[in-house]
């Protein structure tokens, strides 16, 4: 049950990091990251494990190359977790910081405008993601898999974007 309990903890939180990048795929045109994410967990499901409480992510960076953000929430035991990324989108492993099970995620962006996540967590265990986001840009689901000490899990996630609609990057207002 602790490796299950842990692994829900990390998957609320991978979620939301990966979540962040995959409106970054296409910042020029319609679809921004940059802003305030809640997570709807009536809309999402967790599958074997428990999901997070509640979940915040706030974007302030989404550029072609790189994005910034940090995530705060509280997971199923009540506990408060937060973490941040500020790096690229290469394909390549780069930390986490702030995370008490996630060590490194690697994105990349697909031609269809979806981003992969592959996410190496402390304990060895690996995570991979999909995130696509809504046509109107309000909403990301985050579809993923886990590996682990328990066996294979499979996980949806659904965002909504804070106080309804997008906010505007400075790329997409030119």
């Amino acid at each position: 049950m602790r490796i299950h309990v842990k692994a829900a903890i990390l998957l609320g939180s991978l979620i939301l990091l990966a979540m962040a990048l995959l409106a970054q795929s296409d910042t020029t045109q319609s679809g921004s990251a940059v802003g305030r994410w809640k997570l709807n967990t009536q809309k999402s499901d967790f599958g074997k494990m428990p999901g997070p409480k509640s979940a915040t992510l706030v974007v302030t960076e989404d550029t072609a190359s790189a994005v910034k953000w940090h995530m705060t929430g509280v997971d199923a035991q009540s506990k408060k977790i937060a973490e941040s990324y500020d790096g690229p989108v290469d394909g390549t492993e780069h930390p986490i910081t702030g995370g008490n099970m996630a060590q490194a995620v690697a994105y990349t962006r697909n031609p269809d405008k979806s981003v992969e996540a592959n996410v190496k967590m402390k304990d060895g265990s690996t995570a991979h993601e999909t995130i696509t986001m809504s046509d109107d840009s309000n909403n990301m689901t985050l579809k993923g898999t886990s590996s682990g000490p328990n066996g294979d899990t499979n996980w949806t996630e659904v965002f909504d974007r804070a106080g309804g609609k997008k906010m505007k990057t400075a790329a997409a207002k030119k």
